[in-house]
């Protein structure tokens, strides 16, 4: 099941742009609660507010409990040389108190075509200036419905 947030969901009053992180911390639980084997978020949880410090505590604790969540990860692409996977300058960083949270990584680096401009590739991989490998979102998510960990 895809579990979506809707232009509805996020123009509605108290909810907004982004979502509360306490309300997803909720989502995250319910989620888990009923039964789902991963939870992959595409959304770039980056910055944090001071008056998000608290919610981000409530939302790096559900993550951590669910046990089963992928969090996405953007950047700069650069091409990689020769048989190298694409490279991430810059990536997105998570809220710092998101850090603490144990999470898959997924990157959702979409790419647009050098003839036309059209956004329609994702590399299956993406390296992170530490060298670490991201698999894309769609891939980390079914690494971890497997039972496998790309970090």
């Amino acid at each position: 099941m895809v579990v979506g947030f809707d232009r509805k969901t996020i123009q509605t009053p108290g909810l907004g742009n982004p979502l509360p992180r306490e309300q997803v911390a909720k989502l995250v639980s319910q989620l888990k609660a009923d039964g789902a084997r991963v939870i992959a978020f595409d959304v770039i949880y980056s910055g944090e507010r001071s008056d998000q410090v608290a919610a981000d505590a409530q939302l790096a604790a559900a993550i951590t409990q669910a046990g089963n969540v992928v969090l996405a990860v953007k950047g700069n692409p650069q091409q990689g040389k020769g048989d190298r996977p694409i490279k991430l300058t810059a990536p997105s960083t998570f809220a710092e108190g998101l850090t603490a949270a144990t999470f898959d990584l997924g990157h959702v680096q979409v790419n647009s075509d050098p003839g036309d401009g059209v956004k329609r590739s994702i590399p299956l991989v993406a390296e992170l200036p530490n060298g670490e490998f991201a698999p894309a979102l769609s891939l980390a998510a079914v690494m971890r419905y497997r039972g496998e960990s790309g970090r």
